[in-house]
């Protein structure tokens, strides 16, 4: 009979190493997305601002806007959680 190694292999690195990078472009992806929620969240609420004095309608921006931003936050969330 031939004897058996007691220790497992080593977790190869090359595989390590890609997981790694794959981690990390998901979580900078993230970031830019909760940016751009952010942006577009912090937009419209400067339009809102801005307009409310002119006496224009303001729902397109105070609904269009703040519903793409916070679509895009859950997306950069989601991204940074990781799935």
């Amino acid at each position: 009979m031939e004897k058996q190694d007691p220790h497992p292999p080593a977790p190869n690195l090359i595989d390590l190493s890609a997981k790694e990078k794959q981690k990390q472009s998901l979580f900078l992806s993230g970031l830019l997305w909760l940016l751009a929620g952010m942006v577009l969240m912090g937009m419209s609420f400067c339009m809102i601002f801005c307009l409310d004095h002119a006496e224009t309608s303001v729902l397109i921006f105070m609904y269009a806007l703040t519903g793409i931003g916070a679509a895009c936050g859950l997306k950069g969330l989601a991204n940074l959680i990781g799935f």
